[in-house]
């Protein structure tokens, strides 16, 4: 992926970068899909999928469509995953930074299914799970943790996209803003829509910054 100087203009998208998931909050999502012992075998089958699939979303800060398009072969030991990028037609996949136990996660759930290389990690009742049911996942864990987020002018269950905004986040924090590896996780090809990142952490920063006294 080429990447682009930043023009200095604000990204349409950058609005709605006030909605995003905070790490607390992923976990107590991942926690409501934990197994209970009166779990029966296809409840526990789904839940052990549903969990692999939030924390990947969460992990590769992927676009939902990018995240069931995974197919095995995508999964690179110990800490790349190949994601494809319907969005590129120059470039049809990315190649991304993921924790070690992301992977360790996904490449025992392909292991357990005894998925074939281009089988769908993530499958539904006709394949590919559906971008419809992957929704209702993300909002049900997210109900159950108490997670919500104002939309349309709703307090409505967290969605799956404010998952990629809080890995957005999570990587400006922890890279102490470095743009360009940023940019290169998300796939952004404007460089501004990376930006919108950046400007939010600073902005959070000033008004922290605001009430701490000199001494």
């Amino acid at each position: 992926m080429q990447l682009q100087r930043y023009s200095g203009r604000r990204s349409s998208k950058g609005r709605h970068l006030h909605n995003y998931l905070h790490p607390a909050e992923v976990m107590a999502m991942l926690k409501t899909l934990e197994p209970t012992p009166t779990d029966t075998r296809a409840e526990l089958r789904r839940k052990e999928r549903d969990l692999v699939l939030l924390l990947t979303l969460w992990a590769t800060g992927g676009r939902i469509s990018e995240v069931l398009d995974l197919r095995p072969y995508d999964i690179i030991p110990p800490d790349r995953i190949r994601l494809p990028t319907r969005k590129s037609k120059s470039e049809p996949s990315r190649i991304i930074v993921v924790p070690p136990q992301a992977i360790a996660y996904l490449t025992s759930y392909v292991a357990k299914l005894r998925l074939y290389q281009l089988d769908y990690v993530f499958q539904g009742q006709d394949g590919r799970l559906s971008t419809r049911r992957s929704r209702i996942i993300v909002q049900q864990a997210a109900a159950e943790a108490g997670v919500f987020r104002e939309k349309g002018g709703k307090m409505i269950p967290a969605w799956p996209h404010l998952l990629r905004h809080g890995a957005g986040m999570h990587w400006v924090k922890a890279t102490n803003g470095n743009v360009l590896y940023v940019q290169r996780q998300l796939g952004h090809s404007d460089l501004a829509s990376t930006m919108e990142y950046i400007l939010m952490e600073d902005t959070q920063t000033r008004e922290l910054g605001a009430g701490v006294s000199l001494f």
